[in-house]
């Protein structure tokens, strides 16, 4: 029994994404998918950031998407924005 290599498949889903995204830009959960492979590997954390960045842009408000940014940028070792990002998450609840 043969088993694909778990890389592999995530690059193929980041590539089916991109097209989604290229296709339909504005289609958040797109970026949010590709914000969560790119955050697999610290030498992808800027690209997901940026990903997960435009994603929380197109659902103002939506507190899943700025919880994941806030996750990334601790994982980028920025420890003073997330703060920020989980402060406003929960603002955000509290409403």
């Amino acid at each position: 029994m043969s088993r694909e290599d778990p890389w592999a498949s995530l690059l193929a889903l980041s590539w089916r994404l991109k097209k989604t995204i290229a296709l339909s830009p504005d289609f958040a959960p797109a970026w949010f998918n590709l914000a969560s492979i790119y955050s697999l590997r610290k030498e992808t954390l800027p690209k997901a950031l940026d990903a997960a960045q435009h994603a929380a842009s197109l659902v103002p408000g939506d507190a899943g998407y700025q919880y994941q940014v806030a996750v990334i940028l601790q994982n980028l070792d920025e420890p003073r924005r997330p703060e920020r990002r989980l402060s406003e998450f929960a603002t955000l609840r509290a409403i």
